[in-house]
């Protein structure tokens, strides 16, 4: 399955994974601690840590389950290649 661009090595296919700035960001808005953000959706607080250290991908579907529980309203944007995609 390493083709699939969410699964791929290559940091030029980044796919739909936020970046660990992303994750810490949301993180530290909404005043909770790596294992507080874990908790959220039943993950460790390796996963959490790996995730910000950009060490793992967070999974799309996981990053769109956490924007949801915590109400975030507007999706943050995330720049490739100088254009902004959604």
């Amino acid at each position: 399955m390493t083709t699939h661009q969410n699964r791929s090595k290559a940091r030029t296919r980044p796919g739909d994974n936020p970046t660990g700035e992303m994750v810490h960001a949301l993180r530290k808005r909404h005043g909770l601690t790596q294992d507080q953000f874990g908790e959220l959706v039943f993950c460790s607080l390796r996963s959490v840590q790996e995730w910000e250290a950009e060490t793992r991908r967070m999974p799309p579907i996981t990053w769109l389950a956490y924007l949801h529980i915590l109400g975030e309203q507007d999706l943050p944007r995330r720049e490739t290649a100088g254009k902004v995609t959604d």
